[in-house]
């Protein structure tokens, strides 16, 4: 049975005004006093679509929250963490909520190496391994930042847009870990699997990547064991902990022409765990 409970009330999202007299402000204020008049015992929000917090209409609430895509709509993926630390210097007796982030990904469309979209609005390819890459190094910036006192994932599931035609599915909204019908998930599913669920849990990130043509790749395992080994066609490596300790790297494997198979080993006490997939090299 669900017991939904609240522990913040929302003024507004994504409103806006230039000046501290315009209609958002003076509105977002009154309705911070009623929700502190009713309720003196829990935080208020106000969410803004900017990476800026000094903005107008935030600044009546406890908390505010940020929907930015970093290294999507703006920027580079890894531009959230300097960000976070710029805003605890400037502004340490700010909460900060990171109310959305995430990039949008189609699990049809594999590439072996790390790319953005040409066009985040437009494009027709939006490429699984980048909204993976996303997820592992902002998730890890959002733990490394204290000033960011809970973020949000947008989104659980893909969902309807019916004016969009982006990322080569129409009518889609592609940042989903799960696929519209439910019935996929991605590699960053797995991801926050690994960070979140005590379940232990191995997983090989960048399963649909599979058509390679460099001899020599990166492999990622998630994993929330204390030790993960990595088997390339027989021949062993040990993984490295990458951006945390659910991120497990070899930095280079070695391929070989046609099909190659890798299995991510580890040990939850005298249980082992295996996960397996399949790369080809041109």
């Amino acid at each position: 049975m669900n017991h939904p409970s609240i522990y913040i009330w929302g003024v507004h999202n994504e409103v806006y005004s230039k000046t501290a007299d315009e209609q958002v402000p003076v509105l977002s204020r009154e309705l911070n006093e009623i929700a502190k008049t009713l309720d003196p015992d829990r935080y208020t929000v106000a969410v803004t679509g900017y990476n800026v917090v000094e903005r107008q209409e935030n600044l009546s609430t406890d908390v505010q929250g940020i929907n930015h895509y970093f290294g999507w709509y703006g920027g580079k993926i890894e531009d959230l963490g300097p960000w976070a630390k710029k805003v605890q210097q400037d502004f340490p007796g700010y909460k900060i909520m990171l109310s959305e982030y995430g990039a949008d990904g189609n699990m049809d469309i594999g590439q072996e190496e790390l790319k953005m979209p040409d066009n985040v609005v437009s494009g027709k390819s939006f490429p699984e391994n980048y909204q993976t890459e996303t997820h592992i190094q902002q998730w890890a910036a959002i733990q490394q930042n204290p000033i960011i006192v809970a973020s949000y994932v947008w989104n659980m599931f893909e969902f309807a847009v019916p004016a969009w035609n982006r990322g080569g599915v129409n009518a889609r909204n592609l940042k989903g870990l799960v696929s519209f019908d439910r019935k996929r998930k991605k590699d960053s599913f797995y991801w926050y699997k690994a960070n979140w669920n005590p379940e232990p849990m191995i997983y090989l990130a960048n399963r649909r990547d599979n058509e390679r043509t460099k001899a020599q790749s990166k492999v990622q395992v998630f994993s929330n064991l204390n030790d993960v080994k990595l088997e390339v066609n027989g021949k062993s490596y040990t993984a490295k902990q990458g951006v945390n300790d659910k991120h497990w790297v070899v930095e280079q494997v070695d391929l070989k022409q046609g099909q190659n198979t890798i299995v991510a080993v580890g040990k939850d006490g005298s249980k082992e765990l295996r996960d397996e997939m399949v790369w080809n090299l041109k």
